[in-house]
């Protein structure tokens, strides 16, 4: 759920009488016939009315009592009165009462996007009518087997489509529910409305729906922006969003591995555009680009070895670990074996080398066993600061039992601390 406050009353739906689709205007919205509903449950059981009214009050209560204590009152999360699964009358009929055009009119919503009653999605996609920033909580609303057609009716409104328009908003979170040719249609509509690059903001979330509509045409179309400015011949390049956008859809394809080649071969200006080239480059074709990506790794820690400039250790170390952390992110099973000679180098840090193990253990290396032993027991295991070697030995005690079969055997040898429990929040790396 998005926590922005909505500035539009749930009240402004009840009178919109018409749907959103530009069909022939029907006799009441669904907003009017929950209300209508609404009146009938009030009047009918008045007690579990104020049952339901006591509850929400519960709920306020008890998030006041909580967050009392927080100095930015403002930052702490809104309340939630979806866990209860209220009536969808009643949340409508509330929501219309209670919108004061700040938090009441998102607790409201909230709470409608999250019932039930499938009848939310007419709800939601009312109140865009009204205020057409709301698009994204239509795709938090939406029904999978509606998507399709809900798409379809709005697009035969030949709608001027915005990054929060509802189409934009269903065809980014459901993409794989739609037909091929609504998602043509999608895709046609979107480089209609955006015939640019993904410059930072809009542009960038615009190629991230059209990739996920259709990922070959996507990257075909989005590569030769790489070079180009965003204003004719001055300003900014599209270079890093290119890298980005490509980066986070990243998977075997000889186009983005070619054009990859061709622009390391130009050397980028910014490193960091170097590192994400490198990790897009492997995992575009990592049987072939593997090999030569743990060779660069291993001249850059060969590297850091020989230097002393501070500046210049920080700018090494940070390439060496942030190329390896995302290749075991991203290629957990391929990269084990190749980057195992890193798990015993003190210049790549805790957290780049403990991925390297789970990934060891998670795959069923031959020598995980070996490794974690070694890691466990070694007083002699190489470390940058004596002290990272606690930590690094209570993360693998945690992470055990989440990394496979193996991991299970061994965290019978190497159990969680009774001083040192796992924190709730404890990522599996």
């Amino acid at each position: 759920m998005h926590g922005r406050i909505l500035l539009t009353s749930i009240c402004l739906i009840a009178f919109f009488t018409s749907t959103v689709f530009g069909e022939e205007a029907v006799e009441q919205s669904m907003t009017e016939t929950l209300l209508k509903e609404a009146a009938v449950l009030k009047e009918k059981d008045p007690d579990q009315w104020k049952a339901w009214d006591e509850e929400v009050k519960g709920v306020l209560a008890e998030h006041a009592e909580k967050y009392a204590g927080w100095m930015k009152p403002y930052n702490a999360p809104d309340p939630d009165i979806g866990v209860l699964d209220l009536p969808l009358p009643y949340l409508i009929f509330n929501g219309r009462e209670n919108a004061d055009g700040k938090r009441f009119g998102h607790l409201h919503l909230a709470a409608i996007i999250k019932s039930s009653d499938k009848r939310r999605v007419d709800v939601v996609l009312e109140l865009t009518a009204e205020d057409p920033y709301l698009g994204d909580y239509v795709a938090d609303a939406m029904v999978p087997d509606r998507a399709d057609g809900i798409v379809r009716k709005l697009l035969a409104t030949n709608p001027k489509l915005t990054t929060y328009h509802p189409i934009v908003a269903i065809a980014r979170e459901f993409a794989p529910q739609l037909a091929a040719e609504t998602r043509t249609a999608v895709y046609d509509a979107i480089r209609k409305n955006w015939n640019k690059g993904p410059s930072n903001g809009d542009g960038e979330r615009y190629w991230r729906v059209l990739l996920e509509l259709d990922l070959e045409r996507g990257r075909r179309e989005i590569i030769p922006f790489y070079g180009k400015h965003e204003h004719g011949e001055i300003g900014p390049k599209y270079d890093f969003e290119v890298i980005k956008v490509l980066g986070d859809f990243a998977s075997p394809s000889r186009e983005v591995a070619d054009a990859a080649r061709k622009w390391l071969k130009n050397k980028p200006k910014d490193s960091s555009d170097e590192n994400h080239l490198r990790i897009l480059l492997v995992r575009s074709d990592p049987e072939n680009e593997l090999g030569p990506f743990v060779e660069h790794v291993r001249s850059l820690v060969k590297d850091l070895k020989q230097t002393q400039e501070e500046k210049l250790v920080r700018e090494i170390r940070n390439q060496i670990n942030t190329q390896l952390r995302a290749l075991v992110a991203h290629l957990r099973n391929e990269s084990a074996d190749a980057l195992r000679e890193f798990l015993m180098a003190a210049e790549v840090d805790y957290l780049s080398r403990f991925k390297i193990l789970g990934a060891l253990v998670k795959s069923n290396h031959p020598q995980a066993e070996q490794y974690v032993r070694k890691w466990m027991d070694d007083p002699d295991f190489p470390v940058e600061h004596p002290t990272s070697l606690s930590i690094m030995r209570t993360w693998v005690r945690w992470a055990l039992p989440d990394w496979g079969d193996l991991g299970k055997k061994l965290a019978h040898e190497y159990p969680e601390e009774a001083t040192k429990p796992r924190p709730q929040r404890w990522r599996d790396y």
